[in-house]
């Protein structure tokens, strides 16, 4: 069984807060506003909640007792198109690797929340719902609600895909994405220009990397992730004569190569393409694409490893894993 400290009870809020159990049991479950529950009750229940790191209902019985065999998959966001292959790579494998031993895996997307949205959000998501652990992204809105869980005694598992989780000394699962880019592209001969595609949203920490290896080089903003966003981009790249097209994963630069191919340009002759993912490897190897090996079905599988160990009555803190991005060059660059 899995060693966790006791949880504050609804009585323990109620006390705390100087009202009576159904108030508590109306605030944590959203019904203030329709029973008229003076804002201030409100307040002081939920300031209350919070300071005891309270947990209703089915979920703190399930920890209590450990008879759940369920682990809830805390993101950040609902993935949107451009990221759904891997965040479906990464459950999918979690559930397989679950299923292997005898738990489920049930996703549960955080909307973005303030610090004090963190115990009503987590009364309505865990209070009917009977969970082993979680396993939390290591990013913003979740990164609060895995905290709070943490701190109420859950057992807990951090992950994240692009990056080391760091000043933590709980269990966690990073991908550190840079040493396979920097091997890559640290073998590479120079050519006239060097181009660097970047996929929507933040920097990305292989961006550095190719920053780094080729100071001065053109940066274009892509519209999405997608091969037919390495085709649109076709147009800007004709431009530039015999460059290294340096793309943000391995879709776009299949769709670089094709519209390449069909303007009469063969990498690596006329140009150098490299990806990032190593999604495919069929498809890349015919392809002959460079690209970066990143390990994100391993971290699924790791993600369970690591929980399974903690509900076996393992330690709760353990050292990091850290997997790492592996050269995967073929002949495109």
């Amino acid at each position: 069984m899995c060693r966790v400290r006791i949880r504050a009870t609804r009585a323990d809020v109620a006390g705390a807060a100087g009202v009576s159990l159904s108030t508590v049991s109306h605030v944590m479950n959203g019904r203030a506003a329709e029973l008229r529950i003076a804002p201030e009750t409100v307040q002081r229940v939920q300031a209350a909640a919070q300071h005891l790191h309270y947990i209703p209902r089915a979920s703190a019985r399930s920890f209590r007792y450990a008879t759940s065999r369920t682990i809830g998959l805390l993101f950040s966001r609902v993935p949107k198109w451009n990221t759904m292959p891997v965040f479906q790579t990464v459950l999918l494998h979690a559930i397989s690797h679950a299923n292997e031993c005898g738990y489920q895996v049930m996703p549960i997307p955080v909307p973005d929340l303030g610090i004090d949205d963190v115990p009503r959000f987590t009364a309505q998501i865990f209070g009917d719902v009977e969970i082993a652990g979680v396993v939390c992204e290591w990013f913003a809105s979740s990164g609060l609600v895995g905290e709070w869980l943490s701190q109420a005694g859950v057992p807990l598992v951090w992950y994240s895909t692009s990056g080391i989780v760091t000043d933590t000394t709980q269990r966690a699962v990073s991908i550190e994405e840079e040493p396979g880019v920097n091997d890559l592209l640290g073998n590479l001969q120079p050519r006239k220009t060097t181009v660097l595609l970047k996929g929507p949203g933040p920097n990305r920490g292989r961006y550095d990397v190719a920053r780094k290896h080729f100071p001065g080089l053109v940066e274009l903003d892509l519209a999405g992730w997608q091969q037919s966003d390495g085709i649109g981009i076709w147009d800007q790249l004709v431009t530039y004569a015999d460059p290294l097209v340096i793309c943000p994963n391995d879709p776009v630069a299949l769709g670089v190569m094709s519209a390449a191919q069909r303007s009469g340009r063969i990498a690596p002759r006329d140009l150098g393409i490299t990806g990032f993912g190593d999604s495919s490897t069929s498809q890349l190897e015919m392809a002959n694409l460079s690209t970066v090996g990143w390990p994100i079905a391993e971290l699924g599988d790791r993600l369970i490893t690591e929980m399974m160990s903690m509900l076996g009555d393992g330690p709760t803190m353990a050292p990091p894993i850290v997997l790492t991005t592996t050269a995967m060059p073929r002949g495109s660059a």
